[in-house]
């Protein structure tokens, strides 16, 4: 009921149903980057008010897949705990892609690019693989 009220009032349509739900349209993409854009920026002066900013602190819940979890996330957890003590970090290593727009997981670490266009998505390394096998293979 909000969503119709809120696309009435703009004059637009924001999103679409999907067999997976909700979806935005590109008029609902144009408009959540620019919410977010003025949501940090209004975050921002807050603390620029405040005259300082506060430490982070909290859990936050990781998937990653199980290669991750095991040789990528803990150079990176330590280099974490380093710098923002007041986090506490959960890891669910498995091989599932968890549903970040359900709450399985805070962040996800895949291989792979989301298939939700709701997240938001950046590269954060590069890994070699490689494949071996007997001679006899």
């Amino acid at each position: 009921r909000h969503i119709g009220e809120l696309e009435q009032a703009l004059g637009v349509t924001l999103f679409r149903r999907g067999r997976r739900g909700y979806e935005l349209t590109e008029a609902g993409s144009t408009l959540f980057e620019r919410g977010k854009a003025v949501s940090e920026q209004a975050s921002a002066f807050s603390l620029l008010a405040l005259g300082s900013v506060e430490a982070i602190e909290g859990t936050v819940r990781i998937a990653a897949s199980e290669v991750v979890a095991a040789y990528v996330l803990p150079g990176m957890m330590a280099r974490l705990g380093i710098e923002e003590p007041g986090i506490e970090v959960e890891i669910v290593a498995s091989n599932q892609v968890e549903n970040l727009l359900r709450r399985d997981a805070d962040i996800a670490i895949r291989m792979v690019k989301p298939a939700q266009n709701e997240l938001v998505a950046r590269k954060v390394c590069d890994i070699a693989l490689c494949a071996c096998a007997a001679i006899s293979y």
